[in-house]
């Protein structure tokens, strides 16, 4: 199987989700030239297909009712998303930072940057914080 994807314009991308039995709105265009039509189709479109026509048609086929508006609207999702969890892990990462360099600096007082020591990484040198 060959990995290689053609150039398709917009339009030709437009009429081969047609052809599948995508429905597609007059937007579609400007949201494929801008977002692109890899992210989108191929990231989302697994729900939207019917599995028994993929297999007799050989490519991709959409069951009844599968919209591009609603493909796109997963998208938008999972991109909003990805975003709010993002913003809140990258908060909870400085805050385990935080901790754990505190923690891990009282283990070791007497020592500049211990969390350098390459020795203190090694589980079977490891002993319990309340030892």
């Amino acid at each position: 199987m060959s990995l290689r994807k053609p150039y398709r314009s917009v339009n030709e991308q437009l009429r081969i989700l047609r052809s599948r039995g995508m429905a597609v709105d007059a937007g579609a265009g400007h949201v494929l030239r801008r977002e692109g039509y890899y992210p989108i189709v191929n990231g989302y479109k697994d729900l939207f297909l019917d599995r028994k026509a993929c297999l007799t048609a050989g490519d991709d086929r959409y069951g009844t009712g599968a919209r591009f508006d609603d493909l796109y609207a997963l998208f938008l999702f999972d991109r909003e998303l990805r975003e709010l969890l993002f913003s809140s892990i990258t908060r909870a990462e400085a805050a385990l930072k935080a901790v754990c360099a505190h923690e891990f600096t009282g283990l070791h007082p007497d020592e500049v940057n211990p969390y350098l020591n390459p020795d203190y990484y090694d589980s079977r040198c490891r002993r319990a914080p309340w030892h």
